[in-house]
């Protein structure tokens, strides 16, 4: 590849998305500029913030430029993504919208992966559907 590693940023916070990260981060063509995900959020009887796979995930390998915003359209979220000057996004079990600004902006544009050949399968539980329709073949 030429002009180096193309810097690329993640957004994610599902578990879905954590294979996604860790293969990425570990590409020889890939620079990882930074990774978007959710703010951690109470779980479990005791409500006790947890942070996402993504970001637990993120921090294991070492990645350092982590945001967290609470709703990614707010013009200072747009604007801090904006500012890591990526050439790529990938984005994989985000779970918000993602504003059009981030999506045009990479001069490689935005992939979306989703767990399922869409749109058979769309929702918040695609491989559990894929699964209980019986389906033979799937696919990302």
């Amino acid at each position: 590849m030429t002009g180096g590693p193309v810097r690329t940023v993640f957004l994610g916070s599902g578990a879905f998305g954590v294979d996604i990260l860790r293969r990425l981060a570990g590409h020889p063509d890939v620079r990882m500029v930074g990774v978007v995900t959710a703010p951690a959020r109470p779980v479990g009887r005791t409500q006790v913030p947890s942070p996402t796979p993504i970001e637990t995930t993120a921090q294991a390998i070492g990645l350092t430029t982590i945001l967290t915003p609470e709703r990614l359209r707010a013009p200072e979220a747009v604007d801090a993504v904006l500012a890591l000057d990526p050439d790529l996004a990938v984005l994989a079990d985000y779970g918000q919208i993602v504003p059009a600004a981030l999506l045009e902006m990479p001069r490689f544009g935005a992939i979306n992966l989703h767990p399922s050949l869409l749109p058979r399968h769309r929702g918040a539980s695609p491989i559990q559907a894929t699964i209980m329709a019986g389906d033979t073949e799937t696919g990302v």
